[in-house]
């Protein structure tokens, strides 16, 4: 059976439920207690009625379903994803956003079917292809293209052993498309940022094709330096570097009984980048600038500007300083940093009670003391240097502005 907790009426433990209505139901058949998906709980007995779940809720109840699934047919598997497709992204069938199963004529005369295609205001916007939860296939990445090539659609979605993201580009070949995988972790920020990007009420094609690309460029870019890396470009690195202070007999000398080795085992330490501060502000964002650059990029940050945090990167000290309310802490948190250097912003996404309060300096009983290091690669990971908390693990987007 999945750990889903315990349930707070008998102590005994939660499951998963057949029900696609329910979220968990106590595993002991004596017990009533019930955790309803959406608000609308049915009249009579005693359960945990009104549970409205927000994302990082969400993307857990995906990644219990595959738990669930992973050795299952993929009827099953269909079942649930035209589940996940209802109740928690939002497109419904009664409102024509869903199609299951569509048989679709293709040139070669035998009809295509498409798992799961999803549709907004009357139109075909994605794509769904599954497969049992076994490691990708190139051929079912081959199929899913030929289905959004045959229907003209730009976003695609593969669930096997991870969940595989495309925007197919149709000037480009299959093998150029960029790619973003989703691994089935509970708490992924990739898994929340997918259903923040993929729930119907908040799908924006050109947004997430820009995430698609802008992640698969990374990767293919860090693919393409590893490759250039080798001992012939150090020894022309490091005879650049010394030859003209020095003869290029003495450098050979100095080199030739050397060893150059690339190992990708032993770890590089890249050195600082000098901290260079600006006088401002004219690159400073206020919180309403920050909430629209985040609607336009397709992350939903709270209408109330009180409920996200803004700490911007401080003229003359390396740092990014906030003093957020602990309130904050147990509910979801959104953090949002400007780099008034480079114009970015970095969005992070903190699930309700992920950092406790004895973790953390405070500067008044209520005021959290937030000093976030910037562009230090001794802090790598967004490094709090009041409480060592790295909050790169919650980052969302960095965006351009």
């Amino acid at each position: 059976m999945d750990d889903c907790g315990t349930c707070p009426k008998c102590g005994g433990e939660l499951k998963i439920s057949p029900n696609p209505k329910l979220l968990y139901e106590c595993s002991d058949y004596e017990c009533d207690y019930r955790e309803y998906l959406w608000p609308n709980t049915p009249k009579g007995g005693k359960t945990k009625g009104g549970l409205k779940m927000d994302s990082t809720e969400k993307w857990n109840k995906v990644v219990d379903f595959y738990q669930k699934d992973r050795k299952s047919l993929e009827t099953v598997i269909q079942k649930d994803w035209e589940t996940i497709s209802s109740e928690i992204l939002g497109y419904k069938v009664i409102d024509g956003n869903i199609e299951a199963q569509k048989h679709v004529a293709y040139a070669t005369g035998n009809p295509i079917k498409i798992d799961i295609l999803l549709r907004k205001d009357n139109k075909d916007i994605c794509i769904v292809e599954l497969k049992q939860h076994q490691p990708l296939d190139k051929k079912w990445q081959e199929q899913l293209f030929t289905y959004l090539k045959q229907m003209k659609v730009k976003i695609g979605i593969l669930v096997c052993d991870n969940i595989y993201l495309y925007s197919y580009d149709f000037a480009k070949d299959d093998s150029d498309q960029s790619c973003v995988i989703v691994d089935f972790e509970r708490n992924n920020p990739d898994g929340i940022k997918f259903i923040d990007m993929f729930t119907k009420n908040n799908f924006n094609e050109e947004a997430i094709s820009t995430f698609i690309t802008e992640q698969g460029g990374k990767k293919k870019n860090v693919k393409e330096i590893q490759a250039q890396i080798n001992e012939i470009l150090l020894y022309d690195l490091l005879k650049k570097h010394f030859v003209p202070k020095y003869p290029v007999e003495d450098f050979n000398a100095a080199i030739q009984n050397m060893n150059i080795h690339i190992s990708a085992e032993i770890p590089v330490t890249i050195p600082d980048v000098p901290f260079m501060p600006k006088d401002k502000d004219e690159n400073d964002l206020d919180k309403s600038e920050i909430y629209t650059i985040c609607r336009k990029n397709g992350i939903n940050l709270p209408h109330n500007h009180n409920d996200f945090t803004k700490a911007k990167l401080n003229n003359g000290v390396p740092k990014y300083w906030a003093n957020p309310n602990k309130k904050l802490l147990s509910q979801e948190w959104w953090l949002t940093l400007v780099d008034i250097n480079k114009r970015e912003l970095h969005v992070f996404r903190i699930p309700a009670n992920s950092i406790r309060a004895e973790q953390l300096k405070f500067k008044s009983p209520n005021l959290i003391d937030l000093q976030i290091h910037y562009n230090d690669h001794h802090y790598p990971n967004f490094t709090d240097s009041r409480s060592g908390i790295h909050f790169k693990k919650w980052l969302v987007r960095t965006i351009p502005y």
